[in-house]
């Protein structure tokens, strides 16, 4: 599955040059069309490895302590609800 930005496809299908391509009833079908694909109601999240709450001293291959969930190993491209992004952005590979 991709998402998309339907509102920015659909402001783009009214540009000049589709407009020649296409017409009007072309954009108007394209529009309907894209209207009827399902939603998803997509967040942003923070990867383990950008956690703020990860044990910044543990330096293991593919893992990462989580101080939140009580230094439970969690994997550097895990996630959860309660992650925050590090504000200094340094990243651990």
């Amino acid at each position: 599955m991709e998402l998309i930005d339907k509102a920015m496809l659909i402001k783009k299908l009214y540009s000049e040059k589709v407009k020649e391509v296409i017409g009007l009833v072309g954009i108007a079908w394209a529009e309907s069309l894209l209207n009827t694909l399902p939603t998803v109601d997509a967040v942003s999240v923070v990867r383990c490895k950008d956690c703020a709450r990860r044990n910044p001293s543990a330096d293991l291959t593919d893992t990462v302590l989580c101080t939140w969930l009580h230094n439970l190993t969690m994997p550097k491209d895990g996630f959860c609800s309660y992650g925050e992004r590090r504000v200094d952005n340094r990243k651990i590979d």
